[in-house]
Order: structure tokens, then sequence, then C-alpha cells
């Protein structure tokens, strides 16, 4: 069973690895440009070969050539007086395609001369990859290749190099001329001459074209290398942003034999190189008489790769330039360039990179023995390394060593050595940042583009156009209004949905666009099941407002809750006190509020009280002791008209108990509360002022104090009418009566004596 699950996993593996993009050979496809239609409203690219292109595709623009150069018979012919538009590159993106016209997505960064030889180079764009055999490029061949190019969002694995060596510009062809006139006597010392000269040979291409009728001889041809003058001197090693190494001289032995002391000149520097890439030079081709001197050698070519993250396994991305092969007689040419290479690595190194833009080695000479003394080429300089790879670093190594001078060898007149060839400079290595330089084209074109946001409040919607490029605006509200202004305010009479239409142009073009807005009146409005009452008071709240709520926000003061975001809460207040509620409402539509002031009243039970005494036979006054009321009434016990007054007096025409009711109200509740009254058999009055009751209120003991009356009953009554017995009998002189027993309250104390009375009203105190 492991064995089944251990090779479904081999195998799943095996598919996943199989399944990733393996990548080997020329990926690149190229076409020369023959129209370039660049402005603010579209990048027209008219290209020879429209079949290596589909839409969504990334390509590279490249000039490869286009300078200027100095044609005086001079060492300064070759100098680079304008630069022009030579070398300038970017990444852009297929739109469409129509006919032979490609058109690109941004706007080009750079201008581009078609008469400079422009490129449009595919450049194959995949998330995850496998380098899994040598990748290189077309040959450039005067008008397209040379360049590699490759995007990578994801990881690139190589297990094989990139090499682009010996792909970029071509080195002078070595040939002999039909009519050879060697002579000691005039040296040919100029540094052109016409195409097919016998007095000088071809130089090596760079980024400047040939000049016509000055193709020919020792001067440099910007960073192609010279090519060797009359006799059998060696040709100049190619540049690019370093120079190229002088070629060496051919030394006759003899002392009218035709020496050769004007070898090719090197390679100019190219000292204009920001934001640019170049082809390394070609080497100048060594003067050949004899058919045997052999041919510049070509220059490295471009690399161009852009990559997330980078796995490696000890490999390397090369673009040196070529070494000429080795010569039996004539001039030897120079080495060809270094090339370029822009590698930016955005994310992760795992594992070392060698970069490597070596110049080639000028061409050797084996002289076989004679006695000849040829000359050998120059060596062609480093070229350029541009990347965010941290030089020193453990994941990256380079090689920017100028070639080396060649020798001439193997002489029986003169010693092995260069004959004066030099070496080319070293190249170099350029930092950026992860952006690239900018690499990648970005700017968008000056398309009118309508779009817009809204925020409203009800009715009233604020409009935020996100429009681009527009020189006209027109708004269509949907309601029968319109408006030019940018950002406009717009009021809605009603309710609704409506489509708004914003219509955008300039030269151009025109863009529209719609979208429906619905808009509403929110306003926040509530109800509740009770205005006020007393505590503990319950109250349901009603959510009353109009239009589509989203969300509630109540705030009860003194509430509990305090806060609901129930549609509908209900609310319980305990403690008494006039409280403000508030209500918030939220809705696409926009928000409201009501804060209601003193919405909600609540008051505490009234507790009904009172005493009562008579100040003489019948007459009852009542003392009012309520709390809280704010309304009375009293009910007599006698059946006679009720009273609504505060603190009434009333009369009873009768004798005996009755029971008295006071209801004492506020606006919201009621207590009641009832006491007995008892009128006693009309008696005549006892004189009170022999009589003293006292301390009155008192909380623990009086004292009855009889004056010259002798005995009398002294009767104690509650006020519900009910005798204390224990308190009551006959007494004379004074006695001090226990009342700590007695609640707290108001009783009535009768005094009698031979059926005279008299009462007096004594209050108990805790």
């Amino acid at each position: 069973m492991n064995k089944i699950i251990a090779l479904f996993l081999l195998t799943l593996l095996l598919f996943q690895v199989s399944a990733q993009v393996q990548l080997s050979g020329v990926i690149n496809q190229y076409s020369k440009v023959t129209f370039i239609e660049n402005n603010i409203c579209h990048n027209k690219i008219t290209v020879s070969n429209i079949t290596p292109f589909n839409e969504g595709q990334l390509v590279v623009l490249i000039q490869m050539k286009g300078a200027i150069i100095n044609e005086s018979n001079s060492a300064n012919f070759g100098n680079i007086q304008n630069i022009n538009s030579a070398g300038f590159y970017e990444i852009n993106e297929i739109v469409f395609i129509s006919g032979f016209d490609v058109y690109l997505k941004y706007q080009n960064q750079y201008n581009y001369d078609i008469n400079g030889l422009v490129q449009l180079v595919t450049m194959p764009n995949y998330e995850d990859a496998t380098v899994s055999d040598i990748l290189t490029a077309e040959p450039w061949n005067g008008e397209t290749g040379g360049v590699f190019a490759l995007n990578i969002s994801g990881q690139l694995e190589m297990a094989k190099d990139i090499d682009v060596s010996g792909l970029g510009f071509r080195g002078g062809e070595a040939q002999t001329a039909s009519n050879n006139n060697c002579s000691w006597l005039f040296p040919q010392n100029d540094y052109f001459y016409e195409y097919g000269s016998w007095r000088g040979s071809a130089k090596g291409e760079g980024i400047a074209d040939p000049v016509l009728d000055k193709n020919f001889g020792k001067g440099a041809q910007a960073n192609g290398g010279g090519g060797g003058n009359d006799h059998n001197s060696g040709g100049g090693g190619g540049a690019n942003i370093y120079s190229g190494g002088l070629g060496g001289e051919n030394n006759e032995p003899s002392l009218f034999g035709c020496q050769g002391n004007h070898p090719g000149i090197g390679g100019k520097a190219i000292a204009d190189f920001e934001d640019r890439i170049f082809l390394g030079g070609g080497g100048g081709a060594g003067h050949d008489n004899n058919e045997v001197a052999t041919n510049g050698a070509n220059g490295g070519g471009v690399v161009i790769l852009v990559v997330n993250n980078l796995s490696l396994l000890g490999t390397a991305i090369y673009a040196n330039g070529n070494s000429p092969s080795e010569g039996t007689g004539d001039g030897a040419g120079g080495g060809g360039g270094g090339g370029s290479i822009y590698l930016n690595v955005k994310n992760e190194v795992n594992g070392q990179i060698h970069l490597s833009v070596a110049g080639g080695n000028g061409g050797n000479i084996d002289n076989g023995g004679g006695e000849r003394c040829h000359g050998p080429g120059g060596g062609g300089s480093g070229g350029r390394l541009i990347t965010n790879l941290i030089l020193g670093s453990s994941s990256l190594s380079t090689t920017l060593g100028g070639g080396f001078a060649g020798s001439s060898i193997n002489s029986s007149s003169c010693p092995n050595g260069s004959n004066g060839a030099e070496s080319g400079e070293d190249g170099g290595i350029e930092g950026i940042d992860n952006d690239g330089n900018n690499i990648f084209a970005n700017q968008e074109f000056l398309f009118p583009e309508a779009d817009f946001s809204f925020t409203n409040n009800m009715l009233e919607v604020n409009f935020s156009s996100l429009l681009q490029n527009a020189n006209l605006i027109n708004w269509d509200f949907g309601d029968g209004n319109f408006s030019s202004v940018a950002n406009p305010v717009h009021t809605y009479a009603q309710s609704g949905t409506y489509n708004v239409q914003l219509i955008v142009s300039n030269s151009c073009g025109i863009d529209t666009f719609n979208q429906s807005i619905f808009v509403e009146m929110v306003e926040a409005n509530f109800l509740v099941s009770e205005e006020g009452g007393c505590v503990p008071l319950l109250v349901n709240f009603q959510n009353n407002s109009i239009g589509s709520v989203n969300d509630y926000f109540w705030t009860f003061e003194a509430g509990n809750p305090t806060i609901s975001t129930d549609e509908n809460p209900q609310v319980f207040y305990g403690s008494p006190g006039i409280y403000d509620v508030q209500l918030e409402i939220y809705s696409t539509s926009g928000n409201d509020t009501v804060l209601v002031e003193n919405a909600i009243e609540v008051l505490n039970v009234p507790l009904a009280s009172f005493d009562f005494f008579s100040p003489s036979q019948g007459i009852i006054n009542f003392e009012n002791n309520s709390i809280g009321a704010t309304s009375f009434e009293w009910d007599f016990g006698d059946g006679t008209t009720l009273s609504n007054e505060e603190m009434p007096s009333h009369t009873y025409d009768s004798t005996g108990n009755f029971v008295v009711t006071l209801i004492a109200s506020n606006e919201y509740c009621s207590n009641t509360i009832t006491g007995t009254v008892s009128i006693l058999t009309s008696l005549d009055e006892l004189d009170l002022s022999k009589v003293r009751i006292f301390p009155n209120p008192s909380t623990n003991f009086i004292t009855v104090e009889l004056q010259n009356l002798g005995k009398a009953q002294i009767d104690f009554f509650s006020m519900d009418g009910n005798k204390i017995k224990y308190l009551s009998g006959t007494f004379s002189q004074s006695k001090l009566l226990d009342v700590s027993k007695l609640p707290k309250g108001v009783f009535t104390i009768l005094v009698s004596q031979n059926k005279r009375r008299g009462f007096f009203r004594w209050v108990k105190i805790n």
C-alpha cells in the first residue's frame, strides 16, 4: 500500500514539473518597424511582418541605430556627435492588430526614428517557467535580432544558461581587393576609404549606419572597430559604453616592404547611455591581400529579463563579444564588444547567478615561421550590466573584462607580441531599483474616460466625476435637468430611481457612463405608548420614520436600556424625572436624527396622608399631609358632597364613626388612604383651659395635668376611632402615661367630666 501511495505522489510530482512551461532555444520573434504614429490618442506601430504578434502580448520596442558621427578624415572620425534615438527601448503591450498595424496600450516614452532601424520584439510572459535548455536569440542581421526578452510574474528556474554572445553588431568582413597596389613609399593612413578599397579593410558595425564611401579604413564607426589599413594591420576591437582596443601593426622585415603602421582604431565609447541599451560593437576586419585575413568578431547581444523570483542551479547569463578565429597571415580582426544585460529580480534570488559581458579577444596571427610579422586584432571592450542585484553579494558574480589584445606569433623576423595591439576597456555595472528604471511604458493615452461616484443625503445628491482626459462634460440627471459642472450637486423633487448619464469628450473621442441611482426622502420619527407615568414605567416605542431605513440607533436618557438598535424597542424607567429621547436612522439614501426633549415624564406614586382635629362639636378640620400629589378627592363617609379641596373642613350632622377616604393624585396615578372620625354624643364643652397634656408631640411619655377639676375621664382614640383602653381611665390632678408602645400617628384625647367634654389632638412621633 505504501508503495502505491509513493508511486502516486511521484507521478503527481512529475506531472506538476512537466506541466510547467519549459523554455529552450529561441523564444523571441522580431519584425522591422516601418512606421510609428505615437500621439495622445493612440500608439500605432506598422511592422513588416505581422505574423509574430498577438493581442495582449508584451513586446519590446527598441531602436538599434541612428547615431550621427564625425566624418572628417582625422582621429575624430567616428566620434558620436548626436546619438539621436539610438538605444532607446521600452516594454509595452499590444491592444489590437489591424493588418500590419500594431496598436500598443501605452504611449511611447521616447521618440523613435525608423531610419535608425527600430524593431519590435515579442517578450514572452509567463507565471512560472523553467529554462530546460540553453536560451538564446536570433542573431542581429542588419534589421532585426540580437535581443532576448522574457517576463516572469512568478518564478523562473534556470537549469540552463541564457546566452546571446556574438549575436550583436557584426564584425567587419575581410576581403581581398582585385587591385592591391601596396607601396612602402606611400603609406595608407586615411581614416576612411570607399567600399571595396584595397587601402583599408571593413569597419565593424555600430550604432551609426555606415557613411557612404567611408565604410572602410582605420577610423572607428561609432562603437564599431575600425578596419586595418594597408598593409596587413589588425582591426580595432568593438565597443559598448567603454572603448575597444587598437589593432596591431604589421612589421615588415625588409627595408622597402609595405609596413602596416595604421591598424584599425578601437570602437568609440558611447557616452550618452542613460535609459538606453546597446548591442556590442563589431570588431574591425584585418587588412587582407592574400585572402587569409580574419573578419572582425561580432559583438554581444542584449538580454532583457524581468522576473519576480529567480531560482538558479549554478547557471549564468552571457552576452559576451566574440573573438576572431586565428589567422595564418595578413591582418587579424578585432574582438567584438561585450553586449548588454538588463536583469531585474523584483523579489527573491535562490542560488547564485553569473552575469558575463566580456569583450572578445583580438585575433591572433600565426606567421607560420616565415619572415613576416602580421598585425593582430585589438580586444573588444567589456559590456554593460544593468541590475538591481547587489555586486559582491552571495547571489551575484560577474565577468566584465575587456578582451585581450591579439598576438602575432611564430615569426622568424619578430618575437611573439601584440605589435601595439591593445586590449579593450573593462565593462561596468549599473544599479537600478526594483522599479527597474521604468522600462515598462505606462503613460496612458488621453482617451476620455467617463466615470463617477456619488453620495446622497435624501433627495440631494453630490456627484463626483472620476473622469480622465475630458475637455467637455455633460450630465443628464434623468429628471429632465442637466449640468456641465465637473462635480455638480443636484436635488431631486421626489423619491425615485433615476438613470444618470455622464458624457465626456476630447479631441480623441467621446465616452459615456450610465448609472442608476435611487433617492428618497428619509425622516426620523417615532410614537410612544405612554408620554408619562409613575415609577415603575414601561414605555413601548414605535418607529414611525419615513423611508427605507436600514439601521436604527435610539438613545434613552435614564432608560433601561439607555441605547437600542431595535426598530421598536421597549424601555423601562425606574426613577422619576423628565427625559429626552433621540432616534437616529440610517439608509442608503441618507441619514436623519430626531431629538424629542422632555419626551417622557416619570413621577413617583403619590403618598396619601391626612390628620384631623375638631375645633368644636361636630366640626372636623382635615390637615392634608400627602406627598407628590397635585389633586385630591375627599369622601367624608356621611354621604354628603365630596370635596376636592386640599385642606377641607367638614361639619357632621350626626354622631357616630365615619370612614373618611382621601384619594391623592398626580397627573398619572393616585394613592388612597382611609381614616375613621368619631363624632360623640353632644355634651357641654369642658373648659379645656384647666387641662394640659404635654409634651405634644411626644415619643415615650406624656403628662395629663388637671388643674382644679378634680376627677375626670380620659379616653384615647386612634385616628380610625378605636379606643385605646390601656391608656384610658379616671384621673385626678396629674398622670404620667407611657405611650412608647403606640405607633406613630395622630390620636384624639377625650376629656369628660360631669357630662361636659373636650377634645385634644395629640401626635406620637418615633
